[in-house]
């Protein structure tokens, strides 16, 4: 079978799932429904807060799963081994905002959960890259840190919590304009709201935005988030020139404490990757375990701009006789062609090209 016929998303699930498998990653099963404490008491940590529930037949309340990474980090202490290396492949459903429909999301991903040290960050910045570089040759990678951006905002002279909530909205809109009016409400130095105005203006090519990056460190933290950065870019072997620095990438602050993961094709809008350190979350269930990972959306495969053409390329309309339809229907499809055998031409349809099939051959028709 020509694997062009396929849909994006189909067409890219196997060669990913190889790609995870080939560096040790087991295949995670999980079941579509969960306790809902287990996300009630999480809402904190998911997209969509609206949960999908229901009471099962024994009385229990159940939820359709919201979230896959909540569904594995609740096991978490039961792993055996110090470093668990897993991937899915798993629908989740979310009520959108704008509808209040369910969606239906399907998604593939890897997680880490246990010991996370630098080659495993590494490594999952090196899977994300190749993962995109499956999606399509036209593909960037950008990172953030959490943890700088905690740190670059702590190390103001006047901080606290609502203007930290007010700086984080204007960094992921790359909103300078607003700055003066929280300078004068809040008496943020020129010095600092110089220091804003470059994060703000950090977007390129990681190798190359460092070094204004590094001009912004001035405590233990921020230069030990930089060096992170820095010592995952040098171990990665493959796509360094597709990974860019962009500290507006919004991101849950209250799921992730360290690196964050964004991910974008040509063709589609918005990221089809994204993920990150989320040691936030693990610690609920096991106390003292890192974990990190990411997810592609594959649904927005097929909102590419040059989608592929699913519907049948050409119509064989037969009659009666059949006796070497199969072999002059499948002597089209070896030229890369859909074919349809059909006994009557189907309504509304439009077909590249149409035959008929009589005493053994075909006849190319007149496509009306």
């Amino acid at each position: 079978m020509n694997i062009n016929c396929l849909k994006n998303a189909e067409r890219a699930l196997l060669p990913l799932k190889c790609l995870y498998l080939g560096y040790g990653y087991g295949e995670y099963k999980l079941s579509k429904f969960e306790e809902y404490g287990v996300y009630a008491d999480n809402l904190d940590f998911l997209t969509s807060q609206k949960l999908v529930s229901f009471t099962s037949p024994n009385g229990k309340l159940l939820a359709l799963r919201p979230d896959v990474t909540i569904s594995i980090v609740k096991n978490a202490h039961l792993m055996a081994k110090p470093l668990e290396k897993l991937f899915y492949n798993e629908n989740v459903y979310r009520v959108s905002k704008d509808t209040n429909e369910i969606k239906e999301i399907n998604q593939i991903g890897i997680e880490q959960l246990g010991a996370i040290d630098i080659y495993s960050k590494a490594e999952i910045v090196e899977l994300a890259l190749k993962s995109l570089n499956i999606l399509s040759p036209d593909y960037m990678l950008e990172l953030s840190h959490v943890g700088f951006i905690d740190a670059f905002f702590d190390s103001f002279g006047v901080m606290n919590k609502k203007l930290k909530a007010e700086l984080s909205k204007l960094l992921y809109a790359k909103n300078t304009h607003d700055l003066e009016r929280l300078k004068d409400k809040y008496q943020i130095s020129q010095e600092d709201c110089e220091r804003f105005k470059t994060l703000v203006g950090i977007s390129g090519r990681a190798d190359r935005e460092l070094k204004n990056l590094k001009e912004l460190a001035n405590d233990q933290k921020t230069k030990a988030a930089i060096s992170e950065i820095e010592s995952i870019l040098s171990e990665i072997s493959c796509g360094a020139n597709r990974v860019q620095l962009d500290f507006s990438v919004k991101c849950a602050q209250n799921y992730y404490n360290g690196l964050v993961l964004s991910g974008y094709i040509s063709g589609v809008p918005r990221a089809v990757l994204s993920g990150g350190q989320y040691d936030r979350l693990i610690e609920k269930f096991s106390k003292g375990a890192g974990a990190m990972g990411f997810a592609i959306y594959l649904g927005e495969l097929e909102n590419l701009i040059e989608g592929l053409k699913t519907s049948p390329d050409a119509l064989i309309l037969y009659g009666d006789d059949i006796k070497g339809l199969f072999f002059a229907a499948d002597k089209l499809r070896e030229s890369g062609a859909r074919v349809l055998c059909a006994k009557t031409m189907p309504e509304g349809e439009k077909f590249e090209k149409v035959f008929k099939y009589e005493n053994g051959s075909l006849t190319e028709v007149t496509n009306d």
